[in-house]
């Protein structure tokens, strides 16, 4: 059995669609969605609060009775890389406590989180509520990974960059367990320098509607845009390539995209992760079909077929030397359209869109 974890839009038609794919398909289940509060939240997660569904506790409530009720857990998302400290002095500790125990009246029983200090603290409070480490903990060795599971973390969401090094996923399997889940629809560069520093800006961003400029995402922007090859290099996993992870134990897949849920078809997408099959632009359902998405490049994924082949075969395929390997490079014009790439190009590299390059530029006059 396969088991998917989604982004929640907080949409009761949305459950019933999830409960009907798990109805029909018999090998594969979405087994919960997960997201946090964005009203009258103190406490950070991975994402930017002005891009997630305005929720309430109240609301929150009923939408975890729903989905319990059709057999979908829900997880919660309390995974920020920091707390501003406030885990660690008396007075924010006790704060915490008071909200976990509030989440638990809500019923929520599992929570993903970052920081071990968290996972000390909610195991102390209620060893029954599960924990899942997210993949912003970095865990990309069978080291880290046992030492999570020591602390009494119950699933470990696998860095990226790891989704394509198989030897050392199966060597985490092999320390972990069979709660080893790996996010599907990766969008981020592999290896990307900005990743802890993007992260470390949710701090912020998810409790307050804060940052005056897109940095992050706007120099990611250019990156890929500037270099298409870089959308290859992604870690996704296609529909087709599930049955690969399956072969190493690995039965938990998360499918991301929190920040353009309240836009997307997260069912649509996950059906063709049921059916492990999808003839389509890949970036399209990377991105959840978002309705307000404009796709930069077309990646025909039927033209994909055999790519992931070297990274399963040969043991230290990739080296992370791009500059010499070549081999996504090589899949550009194999399988990507980049015919409306250009006008894209021009776009997230002008002032317009680029405001903290042009106020930069200001200081200098």
């Amino acid at each position: 059995m396969k088991y998917y974890s989604l982004p929640a839009d907080f949409k009761t038609e949305t459950i019933d669609k999830y409960a009907d794919l798990n109805k029909r398909y018999k090998e594969s289940r979405v087994q919960e969605t997960y997201g946090n509060i964005t009203l009258g939240n103190i406490y950070g997660s991975g994402r930017s609060a002005d891009t997630l569904p305005q929720l309430n506790q109240d609301r929150l409530r009923h939408y975890v009775k729903y989905s319990m009720d059709h057999g979908i857990k829900f997880d919660y998302t309390l995974n920020a890389p920091s707390l501003k400290n406030m885990e660690i002095t008396s007075g924010g500790l006790l704060k915490i406590k008071e909200f976990l125990k509030i989440l638990c009246d809500i019923g929520i029983d599992s929570m993903t989180v970052s920081l071990p200090s968290l996972i000390e603290i909610i195991k102390t409070l209620n060893p029954e509520i599960k924990v899942k480490v997210s993949a912003i903990s970095s865990v990309n060795t069978p080291n880290k990974a046992l030492a999570y599971k020591k602390m009494g973390a119950d699933r470990i969401v696998a860095e990226e960059a790891v989704n394509r090094d198989f030897k050392t996923l199966k060597n985490i399997v092999e320390s972990f367990g069979d709660k080893v889940e790996v996010i599907t629809n990766v969008v981020c560069y592999k290896n990307c320098i900005y990743r802890p520093f993007h992260y470390n800006s949710y701090i912020f961003d998810s409790v307050e509607y804060g940052s005056s400029y897109k940095y992050y995402i706007t120099r990611c922007s250019q990156r890929m845009l500037n270099d298409p090859s870089i959308f290859l290099k992604n870690s996704w996993i296609r529909p087709e390539d599930i049955c690969e992870y399956e072969k190493i134990g690995i039965h938990h897949f998360k499918i991301q995209g929190r920040d353009v849920i309240q836009t997307a078809n997260p069912a649509k997408a996950v059906e063709y992760y049921f059916k492990e099959d999808f003839d389509g632009n890949l970036w399209e359902l990377i991105m959840l079909f978002d309705k307000n998405f404009i796709p930069s490049v077309f990646i025909d994924n039927k033209k994909l077929g055999g790519f992931i082949r070297p990274f399963i075969e040969i043991d230290n395929f990739c080296k992370n030397m791009c500059d010499q390997c070549k081999y996504c490079d090589s899949f550009v014009t194999k399988a990507m359209d980049l015919s409306h790439a250009s006008k894209f190009r021009d776009y997230v590299n002008s002032a317009r869109y680029d405001k903290f390059s042009e106020d930069l530029a200001k200081e200098k006059d």
